[in-house]
């Protein structure tokens, strides 16, 4: 499991929520200002109250299935051998 997003927060008013990757690389969609302190405030809200939710009624919560780590691409041509030494 990763994290889907990568908050910052920049005072009451005003917030930077930007969406990740597994393995925590920005992508493109951000919100920031108001929007962006009201999503925060969400998932800040929503962090904080999922526990006491869960051990009142077991089995209510439901975690969001997060971004899944892709493995690193393999370079499709090999690199090419050193050159033999000649006349050493």
């Amino acid at each position: 499991m990763g994290y889907l997003v990568q908050c910052l927060s920049l005072g009451r008013p005003a917030g930077y929520v930007q969406v990740v990757r597994a393995d925590d690389v920005p992508r493109r969609l951000a919100l920031s200002g108001r929007a962006g302190a009201v999503v925060k405030e969400a998932i800040c809200r929503m962090a904080g109250e999922a526990p006491a939710t869960e051990s009142v009624h077991p089995g209510r919560y439901r975690s969001p299935r997060g971004p899944v780590a892709r493995p690193a691409r393999s370079d499709p041509a090999p690199a090419p051998a050193p050159a033999a030494r000649v006349g050493a």
